[in-house]
């Protein structure tokens, strides 16, 4: 019995502090934006081998709450489930299993984003509104899925706690550059491409 009661306070000891409790860290989000180049790598793979990129290019919701890299890995553990390991093998070292990375992914796309606007335009969040209901079930299937991943996400953004805000600054310029290069790699891919006509 005892041993039992060292094993279970050995587990709970090691759980890393950003997921004891609903607090997120600066330690957490710096971890998180530590992952998002290798994780990116990994979509691209995915991609490459003819998989569907689930974990990256996947809807944005859950539930109706605003959880990208959370939907991202409940896609990739039903779509492709023999890929959960090689996300598991990326995430593991920072601290994260799986659905931890998503749900503080979650947390840290949305404060960084809340961030983001704030800095490049102060007071444009406020001023956002959702798209209206009814006007979403006017619309085709993919764009009302569309739609009501926006609303999701403007909620989020306005609700994004301070607290997780201040927990995001310190990872702002890792989450910055990271997007950069992602943009630049899109806009090359672009030109790159031959002209539609």
């Amino acid at each position: 019995m005892k041993r039992l009661i060292a094993l279970v306070a050995a587990f709970v000891l090691s759980i890393p502090s950003a997921f004891a409790s609903d607090v997120l860290s600066a330690d957490a989000a710096r971890h998180f934006a530590e992952t998002l180049e290798p994780v990116q790598s990994f979509g691209d793979a995915l991609e490459k081998e003819g998989k569907f990129n689930v974990l990256l290019g996947g809807g944005a919701t859950v539930d109706g709450a605003f959880k990208p890299y959370s939907a991202g890995v409940a896609a990739l553990k039903a779509q492709l489930p023999a890929e959960l390991g090689r996300l598991e093998a990326i995430v593991k070292p920072h601290g994260f299993t799986p659905d931890q990375w998503g749900a503080v992914g979650d947390r840290v796309m949305a404060a960084y984003m809340a961030l983001r606007i704030e800095r490049e335009q102060p007071g444009a969040l406020a001023r956002v509104e959702q798209v209206d209901a009814a006007q979403i079930e006017k619309m085709p299937p993919e764009m009302r899925k569309q739609m009501v991943d926006f609303n999701a996400m403007v909620d989020a953004l306005k609700k994004a706690p301070e607290a997780d805000k201040a927990a995001v600054l310190p990872a702002m310029d890792a989450i910055d550059a990271h997007i950069a290069k992602q943009e630049a790699a899109a806009a090359a891919a672009e030109a790159a491409a031959p002209a539609k006509e």
